[in-house]
């Protein structure tokens, strides 16, 4: 982090929020310019007498730069000319001389406002890559709710996106990872009985099939997910939303991502199932005699267990009648 700013928040007595200030890209004096205070006390935690002081030792320090002669960077400002508009002189076909400015800066988009500075982690450079399309699609809708709603956009976003990688790592491992072997008996027992051996497979064929209906449960988890948020873009009338044409279209594009490894999930999981019932019947387990023959012992046990308490409490009656007797 620059020297500058761990100066000034050190200075602010806020050292211990430097992480925050990191996580949301601001490593540099410059780009806490662009950070305004609803951030400062949404992301970084920041109370409004924190930030009214760390803008107060910013304003300080800055007029100590200026006092120095130098800029936020330690650049002396004899060295760092600001910028000029250039002019370029033509003749036009009338043959006067003509002056046609030529601005080095190009003019920022609207929607640059928005952006994180110094994006370092690969979830503020998604937060950053949304920001033109949700803008275009949802500013004149939402006007002063913008900014939440693109915050909610762009972590629902990153979040569903993180799930839909796992998910689809998840798939490829299961299904085509020949060195690992729990995806080689998934596609032993996918095959068919053939090479099966004996009762062990059954166990085998059982485990990988719960394996493979887990992530298959978790397509669907993630499927229902994605088309009730799809839902809630509609009003009751089934018109979309004046603010949802982008929302709507990374819903879709997400759907059509999760389907395929549903899919693919789910060819797996028929298959497992007809070859685990084929096992079955080719090696039949004697557990369901065993079972059978234990329940049928265990409530034998109880019934005699009752019985001979039954008869201790008739005892300790009859027993109870002749001591009153004799008294």
């Amino acid at each position: 982090m620059d020297k500058e700013i761990d100066y000034l928040l050190t200075k602010a007595d806020l050292s211990n929020y430097t992480d925050n200030f990191k996580q949301i890209g601001v490593a540099k004096v410059e780009h806490f310019l662009d950070v305004d205070d609803e951030t400062l006390e949404r992301d970084i935690g920041l109370t409004k007498i924190q930030t009214r002081r760390l803008r107060r030792f910013f304003a300080q320090i800055q007029g100590e730069s200026k006092q120095r002669g130098t800029s936020s960077e330690g650049v002396t400002s004899a060295s760092a000319p600001k910028k000029r508009k250039q002019a370029i002189l033509s003749f036009g076909r009338s043959g006067q001389l003509q002056v046609l400015r030529n601005d080095s800066a190009p003019e920022k988009k609207p929607w640059e406002k928005y952006l994180l500075p110094n994006p370092h982690t690969e979830r503020l450079k998604f937060y950053n890559s949304v920001v033109p399309q949700i803008y275009e699609s949802s500013f004149v809708s939402k006007q002063a709710g913008f900014k939440q709603y693109l915050l909610e956009q762009q972590q629902m976003r990153w979040q569903l996106n993180t799930k839909i990688k796992a998910l689809s790592d998840k798939e490829n491992n299961l299904l085509r990872n020949e060195n690992w072997g729990v995806c080689q008996n998934i596609m032993k027992f996918m095959s068919g009985v053939d090479g099966c051996k004996g009762s062990g497979d059954v166990a085998k064929c059982e485990s990988s099939l719960t394996t493979v209906n887990e992530a298959f449960n978790s397509a669907s988890d993630l499927l229902s997910f994605i088309d009730n948020r799809r839902k809630n873009l509609y009003t009751e009338e089934h018109t979309l939303r004046s603010f949802a044409s982008d929302e709507l279209k990374y819903f879709q594009e997400a759907q059509e991502r999760v389907k395929a490894i549903h899919q693919e999930l789910q060819k797996a999981s028929n298959a497992l199932t007809t070859t685990l019932m084929s096992l079955k019947r080719k090696f039949p387990s004697p557990m369901g005699n065993n079972g059978q023959s234990r329940r049928k012992k265990k409530e034998n046990k109880r019934k005699v267990k009752k019985i001979k308490e039954k008869r201790l409490h008739q005892r300790a009656a009859i027993l109870e009648k002749t001591y009153l007797k004799k008294r």
